[in-house]
């Protein structure tokens, strides 16, 4: 039997419920506010599917015995087509002395009698969750951050203190739900961070905002290059480094303080051995604001007709 999802965030006149019993075919369900109800079910499920509700617990207010069934019933009512004649085992007593005794899982199987379906058995199962006043905690200021780093997801910077599921929200366009591209440009974004009702048994509100602040990042693709052999007359060492440098100048926007591996010297040395023709290639390594990049830099030197 598929379990029935159900987040029941608001739960007023439920648990606390002290009027008369009233008779099943009259049966009143408890009026609840739409907007903090999601359910997932299978509305084909003609003869009933269990059922599993959350209820916070500031819903909960000196609960009795006829509270509790007039709540478990109403679930009955609500998501499926049952009968509410049926018995629950355990009892609405035994659910209510488990409740009083600290307990916050509160499952019955509710068993009866229904038409063409026969007997029928589902499990209606309650968790209580602990309400919590709203706390955004505190979250730094973030810099350092480039153009072309990975997308943040902004529920990481949310510090321990702070209740998780909150919502971000900043000028139009700078955030797709909780991430922040930095691909969106340079500058500073201000980011606020809001816990509250929309957070499930959340009470008040609460909020923080924090800056992203961006910088351009660098263009680091790795570059190919093909010369003639008679353009290169007695290579230097000064020489091929003033070669190399320039074509991170040139097809780069990354500093030149950066280190060189095989070095120059080696590479001017495979250069002599291998009598001026070949692929001549190092990997330029620096650390910059925005990390460390890498860019491999070959020359294919050929004889040329």
């Amino acid at each position: 039997m598929k379990k029935l999802l159900l987040l029941l965030l608001l739960a007023t006149a439920t648990l606390s419920c002290s009027v008369e019993p009233i008779e099943d075919e009259k049966l009143i369900v408890p009026k609840f506010d739409i907007e903090t109800i999601e359910a997932q079910y299978d509305a084909t499920a003609v003869c009933g599917s269990d059922i599993y509700v959350e209820v916070c617990s500031n819903a909960i207010n000196n609960p009795t015995v006829l509270g509790f069934r007039n709540f478990y019933r109403a679930q009955i009512m609500l998501y499926s087509s049952l009968p509410t004649n049926g018995t629950f085992n355990p009892t609405m007593e035994t659910l209510l002395a488990q409740y009083q005794q600290g307990e916050t899982y509160l499952p019955t199987d509710y068993t009866v009698v229904a038409g063409d379906c026969g007997t029928v058995t589902i499990e209606i199962a309650a968790q209580i969750i602990q309400s919590r006043n709203a706390e955004a905690g505190t979250i730094a200021d973030l810099s350092g951050v480039c153009t072309d780093q990975p997308v943040i997801d902004l529920n990481s910077l949310v510090g321990p203190e702070a209740i998780e599921g909150g919502v971000f929200t900043a000028a139009p366009g700078v955030l797709d739900g909780s991430t922040f591209d930095p691909a969106i440009g340079a500058g500073t974004y201000t980011i606020t961070y809001t816990v509250d009702k929309r957070v499930k048994c959340v009470e008040g509100s609460d909020s923080i905002s924090f800056t992203i602040s961006v910088s351009e990042g660098y263009k680091a693709n790795d570059i190919s290059k093909t010369l003639c052999s008679s353009q290169i007359n007695n290579p230097t060492l000064s020489g091929f480094s003033a070669y190399y440098k320039n074509q991170i100048i040139l097809h780069t926007n990354l500093p030149t303080n950066g280190s060189w591996n095989p070095s120059m010297q080696q590479l001017l040395n495979q250069f002599n051995q291998e009598g001026g023709t070949g692929i001549f290639t190092s990997t330029y390594t620096i650390d910059t604001k925005c990390g460390l990049y890498s860019v491999e830099v070959a020359v294919d030197v050929q004889e040329c007709n």
